[in-house]
């Protein structure tokens, strides 16, 4: 990942949670959904981040 995507995404990822948020509640239905990320970025990018099947 280049440094300006990853900035970009580091300054921008509450704006893309809020709208990819907004998409799963219309198409899912949920409306239970964190109104802010749980996530921090680097969590969100680390493979590991949850167990593998």
């Amino acid at each position: 990942m280049t440094k300006n995507f990853h900035n970009y995404l580091h300054e921008n990822l509450s704006i893309i949670y809020k709208k990819a948020r907004k998409y799963v509640s219309v198409k899912s239905g949920l409306e239970t959904l964190p109104e802010e990320c749980p996530y921090t970025l680097e969590q969100l990018l680390d493979e590991d981040l949850f167990p593998k099947k």
